[in-house]
């Protein structure tokens, strides 16, 4: 399993940028700079008093649509998941990274039910947890699991 997928499946997204802060990632520490505020989407603000000393921390639910730099930042995340996904379709053919970018689309489904998963999977999402722990049979479909039609938000059944 590729390991941001499996540090993404133990920590999820929040817990996964404080892991960054906690190596060392680049743009974290080695910033020109120190930040002294930071604001986070969501609702989790994590301790970061060992990163950055006595940096402020603010959380925002849905930041995204309400607070202008975090949807550039939410644009610019997207933005670059895109193009990661866009390379890994060349390193795992088959499964239309390249076309749904990992959303669960009916084309991505199937190429799971197909193909199995990549490394680069992550295990803890419905289906594939359901289908890889035997709790549902591959193939079906988790009653509350919004199958994406195309890439547009509003377009999941």
């Amino acid at each position: 399993m590729d390991i941001l997928a499996e540090v993404l499946d133990r920590v999820r997204l929040g817990g996964t940028l404080l892991f960054r802060f906690e190596l060392g990632h680049p743009w974290s520490l080695a910033l020109p700079e120190r930040p002294t505020y930071i604001i986070i989407d969501g609702n989790c603000a994590p301790q970061l008093h060992d990163c950055f000393g006595d940096c402020g921390v603010k959380t925002v639910v849905r930041g995204d649509a309400l607070v202008p730099c975090i949807s550039a930042a939410s644009i610019i995340a997207k933005t670059h998941r895109d193009a990661l996904m866009k390379q890994f379709d060349r390193s795992y053919p088959g499964y239309g990274l390249d076309q749904h970018f990992g959303y669960a689309t009916r084309a991505h489904l199937k190429a799971l039910m197909r193909l199995g998963p990549s490394p680069i999977h992550r295990r803890s999402f419905n289906p594939l947890r359901s289908w890889l722990s035997g709790e549902l049979a591959l193939g079906s479909l988790p009653q509350d699991l919004a199958v994406c039609e195309s890439l547009g938000p509003l377009e999941c059944d």
